[in-house]
C-alpha cells in the first residue's frame, strides 16, 4: 500500500496486478497528518468489512479532507462527514 498524494492511493498483492484509486480534486492547504488520516480511514473500512478498494476509498477520503484544511486533523469532524465528503466530492481522473 502507497499513498501517492494528489495521484490517491496504490496497492499490489502478492502476485498481483496494482489496483488505484484517485484522489478527491480538492485544494491543498496543508497535507501534515494525511498519512496517518489515510491508515485510519483504510483501517476503519477493513473493519467495518469492505474489501480492499473500499477500504482504499475511505482512505483517502480521509486524507483529503485532512489536505484541505489547516493543520493535522483539520476537515474531519465524525464519520458522516466523511460518507457525505464521499458522495459530494469528485475524484481526480
Amino acid at each position: 500500500m502507497l499513498t501517492l498524494g494528489s495521484e490517491g492511493a496504490s496497492y499490489t498483492p502478492n502476485r498481483g496486478d496494482e489496483i488505484r484509486v484517485p484522489a478527491n480534486d480538492i485544494a491543498v492547504v496543508d497535507t501534515t497528518g494525511c498519512g496517518d488520516a489515510f491508515s485510519a480511514g483504510f483501517s476503519a473500512g477493513l473493519v467495518e468489512g469492505r474489501d480492499v478498494v473500499g477500504a482504499m476509498k475511505l482512505g483517502v477520503a480521509s486524507g483529503s479532507m485532512v489536505a484541505a484544511g489547516l493543520g493535522s486533523d483539520a476537515g474531519i469532524v465524525d464519520r458522516a462527514s466523511v460518507d457525505a465528503f464521499m458522495v459530494s466530492t469528485p475524484t481526480r481522473v
